[in-house]
């Protein structure tokens, strides 16, 4: 027969309790560490909305009044060069349908 000395009683009693809890065995609380991963993520995600959505506002004429006329072009131009890629991945996709 195995011996499980050392193993403490309630991992077999309350597994899930235990490992979800604030510590395990080799003091790493494993809650913490996701929830703090989880939280950076969504900071992160959030950042990219609002950046996102205030592109879309711009574009949309809103939200002009604070942006020098640089910024003004960038949009335009941003257009100008999306317009062209997407007639580039047509192409590519028209000549592999062939």
């Amino acid at each position: 027969m195995h011996s499980f000395v050392g193993v403490p009683k309630k991992l077999f009693s309350e597994p899930r309790k235990w490992w979800i809890g604030t510590r395990n065995p080799w003091g790493i609380s494993i809650y913490g560490m996701l929830t703090k991963r989880m939280l950076e993520n969504l900071r992160k995600l959030k950042e990219i909305n609002n950046k996102l959505r205030k592109q879309i506002r711009n574009r949309l004429g809103a939200d002009l009044e604070d942006l020098s006329f640089d910024q003004l072009r960038n949009p335009e131009d941003e257009i100008i060069n999306s317009s062209a890629l997407i007639r580039e991945r047509k192409l590519i996709a028209d000549l592999k349908g062939f």
